[in-house]
């Protein structure tokens, strides 16, 4: 904090004027902080790319953990397809 407070104990009146002061601070320091609107809808876009390709990342893992452990234990896409989501429709 920029003001060190000042208790009742050291000066009677001047505990309320330093407390008014640091919120004053606070307050000041958090509109100097805030970001604009247009700031925060870029931040925004760019991290729900993000979100894309950690999405695709983590289905691509797991599509090759599923394809390692179908060979490690034998299984077969005929096995599996009573017990897998329905995939895309053929047209």
């Amino acid at each position: 904090m920029l003001h060190k407070r000042v208790t009742t104990e050291n000066r009677s009146n001047s505990a309320s004027y330093c407390d008014t002061e640091e919120n004053d601070v606070t307050l000041n320091r958090w509109r100097c902080e805030m970001k604009s609107y247009d700031n925060l809808k870029a931040e925004m876009e760019a991290i729900q790319q993000q979100m894309v390709k950690a999405k695709k990342n983590e289905r691509a893992n797991a599509l090759k953990e599923v394809k390692r452990l179908c060979k490690e234990f034998g299984f077969t896409a005929g096995m599996l397809k009573s017990s897998l989501a329905e995939g895309r429709k053929k047209q």
